[in-house]
């Protein structure tokens, strides 16, 4: 997921295109995660070449030995390694990532969610939802119930991704 995982996607679906098969001509896309990221950037007007070339051309923290680790990213890795082997089930997993999320937001003292939906929005070719069909998947942080948002939920693109994803910021 993550970073990688867009990359990966969007390389693949570059890959697919130079073979001569655009998936974004899909009667639906639907993006979870990384994958909601690359659903809306899929759905935006660049070619999936284009997406490639500017995400190989981004900046970024690199050493001879590759790309720096990122400690938040460790540290939320290892919290939700943590809460996976201490959940009895999917259900209680996904209500104990969701009561995490809220963990950190209040930690961050209401901080944390308008700095992730920046980062989020920035990364999306457009502010606004595609015509074509998207879903967006997620889940209720409060309930753990699965969400499924559209254009027609009444819920801001930049929220609908930021929510499918996550971030280890404090």
């Amino acid at each position: 997921g993550g970073s990688s995982g867009q990359a990966w996607s969007i390389g693949v679906t570059a890959g697919l295109y130079d073979a001569g098969l655009d998936v974004r001509q899909a009667d639906l896309i639907i993006g979870t995660s990384a994958g909601a990221t690359v659903a809306v950037q899929l759905s935006g007007a660049d070619e999936p070449p284009s997406l490639l070339a500017s995400i190989l051309a981004a900046p970024g923290p690199v050493t001879a030995g590759g790309r720096v680790p990122n400690r938040p990213v460790i540290e939320q890795l290892e919290r939700t390694g943590r809460i996976i082997a201490a959940a009895e089930d999917a259900p209680d997993m996904r209500r104990r990532m969701g009561a995490a999320a809220l963990d950190l937001e209040a930690a961050a003292d209401g901080s944390w969610a308008p700095r992730w939906r920046a980062i989020v929005a920035a990364r999306l070719p457009s502010a606004h939802w595609p015509a074509r069909p998207l879903l967006i998947t997620a889940v209720n942080a409060r309930t753990g119930e699965p969400v499924v948002f559209d254009r027609h939920s009444g819920v801001d693109l930049a929220d609908a991704v930021a929510a499918s994803t996550s971030s280890g910021l404090p």
